[in-house]
């Protein structure tokens, strides 16, 4: 869970990807999208395949079985997320649409380019805390 408080800070709790550090987070001026960025701590994924590639008919080599894996992965440092706000459909609530997970890849010379790349999609909802 993310906690969005008045002064532009958000905080979300320790876990398996996030360090619990405070992030940030702006709304845009017409008020209908958010990007918040998170202290995450890495995520890795490896997916392992196998398959059959079977004899081509002009061919006289039999069937060749490959085993092929792939590793996807977050670097750890702040992920971004992008998502639009609007309207929901009860009076007085706001939902927010599927959003979009991008992290910061720096490249040339001492790093000095960068750019987003997107990582991965999330769905929020809004919880009002009674104050």
């Amino acid at each position: 869970m993310i906690e969005f408080d008045n002064d532009g800070v958000c905080r979300s709790e320790k876990s398996a990807f996030t360090t619990g550090a405070n992030g940030l987070y702006k709304v845009e001026e017409k008020g209908n999208k958010i990007r918040f960025s998170i202290d995450a701590s890495g995520f890795t994924r490896t997916v392992q395949t196998t398959g059959t590639i079977t004899k081509v008919f002009w061919s006289e080599t039999d069937g060749v079985t490959r085993n092929t894996q792939s590793t996807y992965s977050i670097p750890p440092g702040f992920i971004y997320a992008d998502a639009i706000v609007r309207y929901g459909r009860i009076p007085g609530t706001l939902e927010m649409e599927e959003g979009l997970l991008r992290v910061e890849e720096k490249s040339g010379l001492f790093g000095v380019s960068s750019k987003m790349i997107a990582c991965g999609k999330f769905r929020a909802s809004f919880i009002s805390s009674a104050s």
